[in-house]
C-alpha cells in the first residue's frame, strides 16, 4: 500500500525485492491459515468432544460477559479519579477485544488474499471487479490490523507503567507471583481458595531466556514503532496532499 513511498521501497529492497517479498507473504499466509485452523479445531474439540462447555462462559471463557462491561466502566471511573481500579480475572475485556478482532480479521484477510492469490480461478466464478474489491479489503484490513497491533496492543503490553519498557511474558511464559496477584487478583484469590496456586508456580526464567526476550522483544518493538510512525505520516500526507 505504500510502495510509492521512499520508506516502502527501502523496506521492500531490504526484504529481497518484490519477488522474495511475495514468497514470504504467501508463506506466512499458509502459516496463518495453519494456526487459525488449529485454534478452531481446539475450540470444536473442547466443546463437542471433551464437552468442556465452560469455555463458553465463566472466568476461563473468552466470550464477552456482563463482567467485562462493568470492568470497562470501572476503568473509565478510575481514569477520571472517580474510583479504584477494577479487579481482573483470567481474561480482561481488552484481551477479549484483541482476540475477537483477530478471530474475524483472519477470515477476512485470508479469503481476500486467496482471491488475489488465485485470480484465474476466482474470475471463472465471479466477475472481474470482485478482485478489485478483494484488493481493497485485503489492504485495508492489513493496515487496520497493523495499526491496532502497533498502537493499542503495544501500549497495553509494553507501554503501561507497570510493564514499561517491555513485557516478556509472551517469551518466558511466566510472570512474578506478586505481579500476577496485582494484575489478576480475582484469579489469584480463586486459585488460593481452591488450593491450586502451587500447580501454576514454575521456576523463574533462565538468563538465556531473559536475554532472548529482551533482544527479540526490543527489536520487534523498535521495528513496529518505526513502521507505525511511517504509516501514520504517509497516511496524513496523503490526506493533506
Amino acid at each position: 500500500m505504500y510502495s510509492h513511498m521512499p520508506w516502502g521501497k527501502t523496506l521492500a529492497t531490504a526484504l529481497g525485492g518484490v519477488g522474495l517479498s511475495r514468497v514470504l507473504h504467501r508463506l506466512f499466509a499458509v502459516v496463518t491459515f495453519g494456526y487459525a485452523a488449529y485454534h478452531l479445531w481446539h475450540i470444536l474439540k473442547g466443546a463437542f468432544i471433551k464437552r468442556d462447555l465452560a469455555m463458553f462462559w465463566g472466568p476461563q471463557s473468552m466470550m464477552p460477559r456482563v463482567r467485562d462491561l462493568t470492568d470497562l466502566l470501572g476503568m473509565f471511573r478510575w481514569f477520571l479519579y472517580l474510583g479504584p481500579p477494577p479487579k481482573f480475572d483470567r481474561w480482561t475485556y481488552w484481551e477479549k477485544f484483541d482476540y475477537f478482532a483477530v478471530f474475524w480479521g483472519v477470515p477476512i484477510i485470508g479469503l481476500s488474499g486467496l482471491m488475489l492469490w488465485l485470480p484465474q480461478l476466482v474470475s471463472r466464478v465471479f466477475p472481474g471487479w470482485i478482485l478489485n474489491v478483494a484488493m481493497i479489503v485485503h489492504g485495508e484490513e492489513a493496515l487496520l490490523a497493523i495499526g491496532f497491533i502497533f498502537t493499542f496492543h503495544f501500549f497495553h503490553n509494553h507501554m503501561r507503567p507497570e510493564n514499561f519498557p517491555l513485557d516478556t511474558v509472551m517469551f518466558t511464559g511466566s510472570m512474578p507471583l506478586e505481579r500476577f496477584r496485582a494484575e489478576r487478583s480475582d484469579e489469584y484469590d480463586r486459585l488460593v481458595r481452591q488450593g491450586r496456586l502451587d500447580d501454576f508456580v514454575v521456576p523463574p526464567p533462565t538468563d538465556g531466556q531473559v536475554r532472548f526476550s529482551r533482544v527479540f522483544g526490543f527489536t520487534s518493538l523498535a521495528i513496529g514503532t518505526v513502521l507505525i510512525v511511517a504509516i501514520y505520516v504517509s497516511f496524513i500526507s496523503r490526506i493533506v496532499g
